[in-house]
């Protein structure tokens, strides 16, 4: 019988729970203000100026936050010593 010990790792586990529902909050809030800012401004990009609604810029606001935050923790990460360099 090659059974594994199941690992009972209680903090590991209660941390992702914990970060689960606080990302689970930080959604709902963010949807409840998005939603409740759907008037039209404008918005001045690259001297460009556009009107749009206020819930576009938000959205796509928070997408490009999440990307970005998303390849720095990719980044940070790595191992120092890899810099994406492959030995074949």
């Amino acid at each position: 019988m090659n059974e594994r010990p199941e690992r009972r790792d209680s903090d590991g586990d209660r941390g992702g729970k914990v970060r689960l529902v606080v990302g689970w909050i930080l959604a709902i809030l963010l949807v409840a203000f998005v939603l409740a800012n759907t008037t039209s401004v404008s918005v001045n990009f690259l001297a460009k100026k556009v009107e749009m609604p206020l819930i576009i810029v938000l959205v796509v606001t928070a997408l490009v936050g999440a990307a970005i935050g998303g390849l720095l923790m990719r980044h940070l990460r790595r191992p120092r010593g890899d810099h994406g360099d492959r030995d074949d």
